[in-house]
Parts: C-alpha cells; sequence; structure tokens
C-alpha cells in the first residue's frame, strides 16, 4: 500500500513537472499527430512515467533487500 501511494505520488510529481518543462519551452504538444494510444502528445501519456518507474524500482529494491 505505502508503495502504491509513493508511486501515485511520484507520478503526480512527473506530471507536473513535465507541465512546467512545456510551459517554459512554449509548447502545447509533445508531438505533432496522433499516436498510437489517440492522443496528440505521446509524451504527456508517459510523463507521469518519468518519476514514477525509477521512485517505484528502487522503494521495491529497498524494501526487498532489507527484508532478506
Amino acid at each position: 500500500m505505502a508503495l502504491a501511494l509513493l508511486a501515485g505520488a511520484c507520478g503526480t510529481l512527473g506530471e507536473f513537472v513535465m507541465r512546467a518543462l512545456k510551459r517554459d519551452a512554449g509548447v502545447r504538444w509533445w508531438g505533432n499527430r496522433a499516436s498510437v494510444t489517440g492522443a496528440v502528445g505521446l509524451l504527456d501519456r508517459v510523463a507521469p512515467l518519468c518519476f514514477a518507474a525509477p521512485v517505484f524500482f528502487h522503494s521495491v529494491r529497498w524494501y526487498f533487500d532489507r527484508s532478506a
């Protein structure tokens, strides 16, 4: 449960950071055509993974290494 909350919080943080980077660069979408998912900006779909995946990976490694 705690790891899921951590991954969710990092996903939200990743979305905020990518949105700030887009705003700073002055772009509306990361990409100019429809992708496989039907979204115009594919990076808009995977932006939460930028932070959530590494944090979740290392927290799972820490959790299972600690219990061994």
